[in-house]
């Protein structure tokens, strides 16, 4: 819905007929950019900036007993194999003894749980099935203020954290021999704090960019994930498409240059990886439907 959308409820048939409606709720959402488009609902009030001065990457910080993201049940969040890989970016200076929760997956029984949190300024991953749990933290500490990039994937020996890409050592109160079955049918997702706990286990920091998919990353892969990921929060880092569109008309990648061309009815982007490094918004650079790249020559075609 947007600023001026209109929401109708009500019931239409071809006689006269009597219906119901309450317990509604509009919220904000954070928008899944994946094809699977499932977003999260806003609860409270979450902060929203920069990751760095200029950058256009945003991150979501505020979390609280009442502020939070959540999602009722998603049935693609049902591993039943145990594989998966949950990665994220934090920025954090919270090392006391307390969990505090990036992520959780549950119905408030150890069943198909799976949980990403810090606790003593470490990254940790949990799982848990049919009453039994296993869990991993790894290190180095985190809690610095800094931005990092943190995964946990289960695979079939068991779970792995990483942290900036580099596998991280075992820390005390690991156990994390026996993979986990992941799926409950009862199950909703939060980020910034889990449902089912006395206490608060609320995440204190920001995070940005969290994921979960149903394949246990490489290393090489993670160390991809991280390279191309990590000049995104570099000051001024621009990352978006020029326009207010994001419909792609026109797609080209100069292999002489590295460098990928995005035509929109906005302009044309130039992107190195996943960074923008160019763009053109003149008349003639809009509504393209052709784009040929080589060498730094362009041509373009409306």
């Amino acid at each position: 819905v947007t600023a001026i959308g209109t929401v109708r409820l009500g019931a239409w048939a071809s006689g006269s007929t009597t219906a119901s409606v309450n317990n509604i709720s509009v919220r904000k959402a954070i928008p899944d950019v994946s094809v699977n488009d499932n977003g999260i609902a806003v609860h409270g009030t979450l902060d929203v900036t920069a990751v760095a001065t200029g950058a256009d990457l945003l991150a979501i910080s505020g979390f609280g007993v009442s502020d939070y993201g959540e999602q009722p049940y998603n049935a693609d969040l049902n591993f039943a194999d145990g594989v998966f890989t949950f990665e994220c970016w934090i920025k954090t200076t919270d090392s006391d003894g307390g969990s505090n929760v990036i992520f959780e997956r549950s119905d408030g029984t150890l069943n198909g749980v799976i949980r990403a949190y810090t606790v003593d300024g470490y990254f940790g991953i949990y799982t848990a099935e049919g009453g039994a749990a296993s869990f991993f933290r790894g290190g180095p500490v985190i809690s610095d203020g800094n931005w990092h990039h943190v995964v946990g994937v289960q695979d079939l020996s068991g779970l792995t954290v990483y942290i900036d890409s580099v596998a991280g050592a075992s820390v005390s109160e690991s156990a994390a021999s026996t993979i986990r079955d992941i799926d409950n049918t009862s199950a909703i997702s939060r980020i910034g704090t889990y449902k089912y706990v006395t206490g608060t286990a609320v995440f204190e920091g920001s995070l940005t960019l969290p994921r979960i998919t149903g394949t246990a990353l490489s290393a090489a892969e993670v160390k991809r994930h991280y390279n191309s990921e990590r000049p995104l929060f570099n000051e001024n880092a621009a990352c978006t498409l020029v326009g207010n569109s994001d419909a792609i008309t026109a797609l080209d990648h100069d292999a002489e240059t590295d460098l990928l061309h995005v035509g929109t009815s906005g302009g044309r982007s130039t992107f190195q990886g996943l960074v923008r490094t160019g763009e053109d918004t003149a008349t003639t650079s809009q509504s393209l439907t052709a784009i040929s790249a080589k060498d730094k020559i362009i041509l373009e075609g409306k």
